[in-house]
């Protein structure tokens, strides 16, 4: 038995334990250093052997990597830039450490490490539907956090917590998408209602990302299931346009539009979508001013440049960060930076799926798919824990590229 064999088995590695993030905000990043050094001790204690890292896709990550600590180099923050590139790339180092060590399990013990995780994904999904719903119903049921003892991030309820609101929703969609393929094998009916009260508490949570993710996320699954061999190629092409189009759709005057329209509605009071719509294009044009390389990762948030020829004054300090997965990339890193990132993710997707591992492969867009619209108005990637999830992802496909190929 393989992981590949058994896809289910991977989102119960891939879904680091963030899941709890309501009441443990930086469980995520301590789960992949805990296994990373689990990794690293059983290395020197039985020096296994490390061929599965000696391929072309590893070497696009490590570009990859390297390319964010060259973007410190022409940042007006560098020391900023410098600390995130440290940030994402230990993170990688300790999720290759700690799947080298899974990757040296037996099926036995990989089965009974699964029997574990699953409940504990089933309660970090639980914790953030609570979370998304205490949101939404302010402090009438601020007693019972108080009594819990949480962390402020469950239990204050103010302006910031939207914030806060976002990850916890685009965790708990990551958790149950990736518990889902597993969830419809064994019981179509309970995943079907399972869905519909997701979509539920993203409805009515104040996280519009959230919503987005959970609806994107359930064509997704469809599609891939309708077509394992074909929509996955349609996925990637998707992904990949949408970092081309994505420019000139925030200039367009369509967007401005349809943004006035939604304004008049009761969504719109609540959401301010010209203001958004206006941060779109502060940074769609302040992107262009250096669209190959970028201002240096993470320099979109509360992006401050005096030296900067955009008009700062567009757009309110306070907000002045680009609330989009796709601008804030294309901001920090450039189009050199998305082009490298697309390939790092992508490029291991793509031989898995030249390999016939569909499921596997339907598995690994899902997740991507759900991270990708669920920053699409509340940008929170670069938190650490964050892409712990979808880096640990795409590390477990480069670990199953060479039994792929010899299967």
């Amino acid at each position: 038995m393989t992981f590949l064999k058994q896809p289910w088995l991977l989102p119960l590695l891939i879904s680091p334990l963030g899941l709890i993030i309501p009441i443990a905000p930086r469980s995520g990043p301590l789960f992949v250093l805990l296994l990373g050094l689990l990794g690293i001790a059983h290395y020197f204690r039985r020096k296994p052997s490390l061929d599965w890292l000696v391929n072309k896709p590893t070497a696009a990550l490590v570009i990859w990597l390297f390319y964010l600590f060259l973007t410190g180099l022409w940042s007006y923050m560098p020391e900023r830039s410098l600390e995130q590139a440290f940030r994402i790339s230990l993170l990688v180092f300790f999720a290759l450490a700690g799947f080298s060590l899974i990757k040296s399990l037996s099926d036995a013990q990989k089965q009974r490490s699964t029997a574990c995780l699953i409940p504990a994904i089933i309660v970090g999904i639980i914790f953030g539907c609570v979370f998304g719903l205490l949101q939404y119903t302010g402090p009438y049921i601020r007693i019972i956090t108080d009594f819990l003892g949480t962390s402020p991030e469950f239990s204050a309820f103010n302006g910031d917590n939207q914030r806060h609101l976002a990850k916890t929703m685009l965790i708990t969609n990551l958790a149950f998408f990736a518990l889902l393929p597993w969830l419809w094998r064994k019981q179509k009916l309970i995943a079907l209602l399972s869905y519909a009260l997701l979509f539920s508490v993203c409805l009515y949570s104040d996280s519009q990302s959230s919503l987005f993710a959970c609806l994107f996320g359930g064509f997704v699954f469809l599609a891939l299931r309708i077509s394992p061999s074909f929509m996955p190629k349609a996925i990637m092409v998707t992904i990949i346009a949408s970092f081309i189009i994505v420019i000139p759709l925030t200039q367009s005057e369509l967007l401005q539009r349809v943004g006035n329209e939604v304004n008049a509605t009761k969504i719109g009071k609540s959401t301010s979508p010209t203001t958004r719509i206006g941060v779109y294009q502060f940074f769609s044009d302040a992107a262009l001013n250096k669209p190959l390389l970028g201002h240096g990762l993470l320099t979109g948030n509360l992006y401050n440049d005096p030296s900067s020829i955009t008009d700062l004054n567009r757009v309110p300090y306070g907000i002045r960060t680009p609330h989009n997965l796709h601008l804030q990339i294309l901001f920090d890193t450039g189009y050199v930076g998305a082009m490298l990132m697309l390939l790092a993710l992508l490029w291991p997707i793509w031989r898995l799926l030249k390999a016939g591992h569909h499921e596997a492969v339907a598995l690994m867009l899902l997740l991507l798919c759900v991270s990708i619209t669920g920053t699409l108005f509340n940008f929170v990637i670069w938190r650490t824990w964050i892409p712990s999830a979808t880096l640990l992802a795409m590390c477990f496909a480069l670990l199953n590229i060479n039994s792929a190929q010899k299967s």
